[in-house]
C-alpha cells in the first residue's frame, strides 16, 4: 500500500498510520461478523497518538439507521463528557488534556479519524459539526488512503 499525503504537517508515521488503519478494519470485521454494514474506526488523540475510541456499525442490530461507526463514537464521548467521574477516568485512562476534554467537540478536534471507507453523508456531516481534525480512509479500489480535512 501506498500513501501520498496532500497536507503539509505529517502528523503521523506511516507505521502509525497502518497500526491505526489496522485497528479501524478490525472495528470493520466486527460488524461484519454480527450481520452489519462493514464499517468501522477508531479516533485517534493527536496529541500522544492514542487511539481513545472504537467503533462499528450498529444498524441492524439496534434497528437504529443513525447507528453507524462514527455516529456510535461521537455519541459515546458526548455522553461520557457529561458524567464527572467517567470524564475524569477517561482523562487518566488515555492522558488526556483536561482543557482537551471540556466538551466534545474540543476533544474531537484534537482527534484523527480512520475509518474503513469514506463517510456517509450523514456522518460527514456530523464530522463537521464536532470539527473532527482530520479524516484518513481506506480506498479499496486504488489501493491507498484518501485523507481530508473537513
Amino acid at each position: 500500500m501506498e500513501f501520498n499525503f496532500n497536507i503539509k504537517e505529517k502528523l503521523f508515521t506511516e507505521e502509525e498510520i497502518y497500526l491505526f488503519m489496522e485497528e479501524a478494519l478490525k472495528e470493520c470485521l466486527k460488524s461484519l461478523s454480527e450481520g452489519e454494514v462493514p464499517v468501522g474506526c477508531v479516533f485517534v488523540y493527536i496529541p500522544n497518538k492514542k487511539i481513545i475510541l472504537k467503533g462499528h456499525n450498529l444498524t441492524n442490530i439496534t434497528k437504529n439507521a443513525t447507528t453507524h461507526a462514527e455516529m456510535n463514537c461521537i455519541n459515546y464521548i458526548s455522553d461520557l463528557l457529561q458524567n464527572k467521574q467517567e470524564k475524569n477516568l477517561f482523562i487518566k485512562k488515555f492522558d488526556i488534556n483536561e482543557e482537551d476534554a471540556l466538551d466534545s467537540k474540543k476533544l474531537l478536534n484534537k482527534c484523527a479519524l480512520f475509518v474503513s471507507c469514506e463517510p456517509c453523508i450523514m456522518c460527514a456531516y456530523a464530522l463537521n459539526l464536532v470539527s473532527i481534525n482530520l479524516c484518513m480512509m481506506l480506498n479499496i479500489k486504488r489501493h491507498k488512503e484518501s485523507i481530508f480535512r473537513l
